[in-house]
């Protein structure tokens, strides 16, 4: 779509600006609803305003760094930048009892995983600041920041603003599927950012989406609130027949074109990093042979040339996908299974394409070969009996080895010593610990965790890692392989996959049997600033009897 001379940045939305008044009888329900624990102090505050003649607003184009100049001195501290922390004016009021008044969004973006946004929006009128109750994807303050206004201020309690309030869904135009309301971000808006803004189509409520130039790739779509917020609607295929969207796949049954019925599971999943993301290929109509339909009308298509390298790539996705694939091993046995022919892999539809309402086409891949993936960067394994004995450690990564140490051959046949030492009997080499790299699929990134400054990783990890059970040389080797590699950003998300699902990703087989073991797997995340995560709670567990130790990470290339 070709953008416009004047783009409307801002939504024409005709409903009152002011929505229903919370009264004071159903306070109660409101806050038990959201938080009750920390807004017992909303119970007795007034309403913000009873009418739309008293709250009208003057919306700012680019939200403005705000600084209390009236203020007592507990509300000033209220409002001193944090780490990532402040607030910015994104409107005044222009009319009723807070003429003059400004209206404050608090910016405390969310980049981790598994961080908790907080995004508080409000009314501020000398020492009074009111809540905008509803207007906050997490709801409330926390409890500092409760804590902080409930010192020096009043505070009022209205629920919400329909000019500034993202509805949860929309449905697409003449289409049986919606948009749904995923997260938000990019706040303060600058010019920058809205010039990077390209309509994409109005929905029949009125609201103006957009997509970002400067994120082509990005499936979602924007909607641009009158506050300056940017919030992100994700599609949800018609053809997705799985409650959860971001498992990015679905089974589907197409009828094709040559009469036959075809059908598979295909995840629209493009691997980055340790997370999921929507491949739009940079492809037209005239490039594509539609090969059938599913039950609920969706198209699909194949390359005319599948040897179409898309830029910047090198190599046809095909080609690619048939390199990296991996067959698995045959059942009950240690032997790898062969790949199947090149040319019985094209004809299993391995890559197929759905085109959405805007025209642009999606990669789905046939899970049959192709899976979500993490690659595992250096996991060591330290055996420690309780006498001299033969072991075998056999790892079973559902993704393959890329890499061991030494040659694993049906497993590693050794002969441990209590105190880690390791003789390998293929190659008669003492080794201090196995080692092994390869890919483990089907991984999500556990959404629990916790912040630290890059100047602290290493005594963060220390703690962290003797909570987890290691020890001495563990501890050592796996700071010594790590830290170095979180260096580049000032702050970083670090989680620990939990045992039980590391287990799923990468089995480990030690026979004879031990007593106790022990694996951690470290995930990561760079970070430009602090974020809210739930903390990760972590175990410490009891090393008895014949010991098994192992420990590795997220490899981020």
């Amino acid at each position: 779509m070709q953008q416009k001379e004047k783009l409307p940045i801002t939504p024409e939305i005709k409903e009152s600006a002011v929505d229903n008044v919370v009264s004071p009888d159903s306070y109660n329900d409101f806050i038990e609803v959201n938080q009750a624990q920390s807004a017992e102090w909303f119970l007795d505050k007034e309403p913000l305003a009873t009418s739309e003649e008293e709250l009208k607003i003057d919306w700012l184009k680019i939200p403005e760094r705000f600084s209390p100049a009236d203020t007592t001195e507990n509300i000033d501290a209220c409002f001193q930048d944090g780490n990532d922390t402040h607030f910015y004016k994104t409107g005044i009021v222009t009319s009723g009892k807070y003429k003059g008044s400004h209206l404050l969004v608090k910016n405390s973006l969310c980049f981790g995983m598994g961080c908790e946004t907080s995004l508080i929006k409000g009314v501020y009128f000398k020492d009074h600041f009111i809540i905008l109750a509803k207007s906050s994807p997490s709801g409330w303050l926390n409890n500092e920041e409760v804590k902080c206004f409930q010192n020096g201020t009043t505070i009022d309690f209205y629920s919400s603003l329909k000019s500034i309030d993202p509805p949860v869904s929309l449905d697409v135009p003449n289409k049986n599927y919606k948009l749904s309301l995923s997260y938000w971000s990019d706040f303060p808006v600058t010019q920058d950012k809205l010039e990077e803004l390209k309509e994409a189509f109005i929905s029949d409520n009125g609201l103006v989406l957009y997509t970002r130039s400067a994120d082509a790739s990005n499936s979602d779509l924007v909607f641009k609130s009158l506050d300056g917020i940017f919030y992100y609607y994700s599609i949800e295929p018609p053809f997705s027949n799985v409650e959860d969207r971001l498992q990015y796949n679905a089974q589907l049954d197409i009828k094709l074109t040559n009469g036959n019925n075809f059908a598979a599971d295909y995840s629209w999943c493009k691997v980055g990093g340790c997370g999921c993301n929507i491949f739009l290929a940079p492809i037209n109509i005239d490039q594509v042979n539609k090969i059938g339909m599913s039950q609920d009308g969706s198209s699909f298509y194949e390359l005319k040339d599948i040897n179409l390298v898309f830029p910047e790539q090198g190599i046809s996705d095909i080609q690619k996908m048939y390199d990296e694939y991996f067959p698995g091993y045959n059942a009950g046995t240690e032997d790898l299974k062969e790949k199947i022919p090149y040319d019985q892999f094209v004809k299993d539809y391995p890559i197929i394409y759905w085109q959405d309402f805007l025209g642009r086409f999606w990669q789905l891949k046939n899970t049959k070969y192709y899976f979500s993936a993490v690659e595992c960067g250096k996991p060591v394994i330290y055996l420690y009996p309780e006498k001299t004995t033969d072991v075998n450690v056999q790892v079973f990564p559902a993704g393959g080895f890329t890499k061991t140490e030494p040659a694993y051959k049906n497993g590693w046949n050794v002969k441990a010593s209590p105190n880690g030492d390791i003789y390998n009997y293929d190659d008669k080499i003492n080794y201090p610990y196995l080692f092994w790299e390869g890919h483990a699929l089907g991984y999500n990134m556990p959404t629990t965790g916790f912040v630290v400054e890059a100047s602290k990783v290493e005594s963060f990890l220390r703690d962290k890692l003797s909570k987890q059970g290691l020890i001495g040389r563990e501890i050592d080797e796996f700071v010594e392989f790590w830290a170095p590699k979180m260096t580049e950003a000032p702050y970083y998300f670090v989680t620990f996959v939990p045992q039980a699902d590391f287990e799923k990703l990468a089995p480990l087989s030690v026979s004879p049997k031990p007593d106790t073991v022990i694996r951690v797997f470290m995930d990561y995340q760079p970070l430009e600033k602090p974020v809210r995560v739930k903390e990760q709670i972590l175990r410490t567990p009891v090393r008895n009897g014949f010991t098994v130790v192992e420990w590795g990470g997220a490899l981020h290339k």
